[in-house]
């Protein structure tokens, strides 16, 4: 079929970032066999030996295959078009409209427990949080969580998400205690589904920080700042991203501008390399560096002067 096995094949080599645990997982899924939950010895492929047993697939399951669409209504998947469009425009109002004329009308069509029906919430949600809500975006957020929870969804990327949002805009009207678990929640799914380097970690584990640091959790957001630059591994952007952040903690928690400067300068040169010197985020991290570099021989003249 032209497909090349380079996992489970006979000459296959073991990647960083293959993480053959969470494929099998996926197989198992959308195949549905049944595996015995053992632990998986998958470094034996290099030495040539067998990882799967005749005894390891306990069960093979019936898989259904639907052809019912996705939007039973066409009308209230037009009207969510058209509210992603207003949203686009910032004409925040109109989207509100349409969004909410959607979710009405696969609430009456299918029922108020529908897959689409937390797909309208969470788009509602979304304006209702542009248009400085947040107490009704969290309801509208909250209720998109509990139909996906209903659903029995609860290792797709979509209740990720919800659990992100829900996070988010916890920590959007101070209650941090409860917005830590959401995005932990969030954080652990993406795991699951695509392993420890899946490209979202990293953006999560920055909001951690973000929700750590303005919490005055200086040590928590470092330590998220490290293990999202660790995830960043070949995304430079997000690299970059992280490193920016990182200076900022360190700038305003320990007074360690020279390190920060490290930090901003390895950011600066992946922004000139990518968007060129004259770009306006380049010559804002130029700004940024010159700024820390001044912090940085200030602190020095002061500590000679001692």
């Amino acid at each position: 079929n032209g497909f090349v096995l380079k996992i489970w094949g006979p000459q296959a080599k073991m990647s960083s970032r293959a993480y053959p645990l969470v494929l099998l997982r996926r197989v198992c899924q959308i195949n549905g066999i049944v595996v015995k939950p053992r632990n998986y010895d998958f470094t034996s492929l290099e030495k040539g030996s067998s990882i799967f047993l005749p005894n390891d697939i306990v069960d093979i399951v019936p898989v259904c295959k639907s052809s019912i669409p996705e939007w039973p209504i066409p009308e209230a998947r037009d009207c969510l078009e058209t509210a992603k469009v207003h949203l686009a425009q910032k004409d925040f109002v109109r989207a509100c409209e349409r969004a909410n004329e959607a979710l009405t009308l696969v609430s009456q069509v299918a029922s108020p427990a529908h897959i689409t029906v937390a797909t309208c919430c969470s788009f509602v949600g979304t304006i209702l949080h542009h248009l400085n809500d947040p107490s009704a975006a969290l309801v509208a957020q909250k209720r998109c969580l509990a139909l996906l929870d209903r659903l029995a969804l609860r290792d797709n990327v979509q209740i990720a998400h919800a659990h992100n949002n829900v996070g988010m805009l916890y920590h959007y009207i101070g209650q941090t205690d409860k917005a830590i678990p959401h995005l932990r929640r969030s954080l652990y799914l993406l795991e699951l589904l695509g392993g420890p380097f899946h490209y979202e970690s990293s953006a999560l584990y920055l909001k951690m920080a973000s929700v750590y640091t303005q919490t005055n959790y200086y040590e928590m957001a470092v330590k998220c700042v490290k293990e999202a630059l660790c995830r960043a591994e070949g995304n430079e952007f997000q690299e970059a991203l992280c490193r920016r952040s990182y200076a900022q903690i360190l700038a305003a928690h320990t007074n360690d501008f020279q390190q920060a400067f490290k930090q901003e300068k390895l950011a600066y040169d992946v922004y000139k390399r990518l968007f060129g010197p004259k770009h306006p985020r380049t010559k804002e991290i130029a700004q940024w560096m010159e700024a820390y570099l001044r912090q940085s021989v200030k602190g020095k003249g002061s500590t000679v002067k001692r």
